[in-house]
């Protein structure tokens, strides 16, 4: 994801205008030199507790924890920067080393602990 926003011309120090939020995977480009990340950028959907980063008052959808194609019906509410990341780490699973249920539970676990660990740094600037 990130070498393909290099290539469209996307610096280095891009991030959301409204939380700081830096991780490509989760930003828009709004114009040349500003960004703004799912989260920030939404209106759209209902607001809740992040199933992954525990983060409150953020825009939800539906994750697939395992899947669609995988497990229909295990479907978790997560904020869409959290989805975002997901999605693209679903895109690169080798399920031939793992079951997507151990993959899906371990990026849940991982990507939302480094996203809590990200908001509490970043408390006093957002």
């Amino acid at each position: 994801m990130s070498r393909n926003k290099v290539r469209r011309g996307w610096p280095d120090t891009a991030c959301c205008e409204d939380c700081g939020e830096y991780f490509w995977s989760v930003l828009r480009r709004l114009s040349k030199d500003n960004f703004r990340c799912h989260n920030c950028d939404d209106a759209r959907h209902q607001r809740g507790r992040c199933g992954a980063c525990d983060g409150g008052n953020l825009p939800l959808e539906g994750h697939h924890v395992e899947m669609r194609r995988n497990n229909p019906d295990w479907v978790i509410d997560i904020c869409l920067n959290c989805h975002a990341e997901l999605t693209d780490s679903q895109l690169v699973w080798d399920t031939t080393k793992a079951a997507p249920r151990e993959l899906g539970l371990k990026d849940m676990r991982e990507i939302g602990e480094r996203r809590r660990n990200w908001r509490e740094r970043n408390k006093s600037t957002t």
